[in-house]
């Protein structure tokens, strides 16, 4: 008996307009230091789907568990998106076509590089 197991990829119709975006290349290359073309996104890939992504070397970091890593770095993540945003995004639980869309009707553009 074998189990045959299969890749089941979702939709992608929304985010393969989102990622041609100034707001979502500069939220990859400026907050996730990522090049957007070279990431796999679906329209419900979230932000915390690249937790680590972007954060600088800490060694405070290196001795935390991965739950408090992984708080650590939401909290990072997000006060970097407002920081080269201006736009206070809650939780990284959003799907990048929500956070780009909120970026997009603020019309904003990133003020760092």
């Amino acid at each position: 008996m074998t189990n045959a197991s299969a890749l089941l990829l979702v939709e992608q119709d929304l985010i393969d307009t989102v990622t041609l975006t100034p707001q979502c290349a500069a939220l990859f290359e400026d907050v996730l230091g990522r090049n957007v073309s070279d990431c796999l996104l679906t329209d419900l890939s979230t932000l915390s789907d690249f937790t680590g992504s972007g954060m600088p070397a800490d060694p405070a970091n290196d001795v935390l568990d991965y739950r408090d890593y992984c708080r650590a770095w939401d909290r990072w993540v997000l006060d970097r998106i407002e920081q080269v945003f201006g736009v206070r995004i809650e939780r990284t639980t959003l799907t990048f076509i929500q956070i780009v869309e909120r970026l997009t009707q603020a019309q904003l553009v990133p003020t760092l590089n």
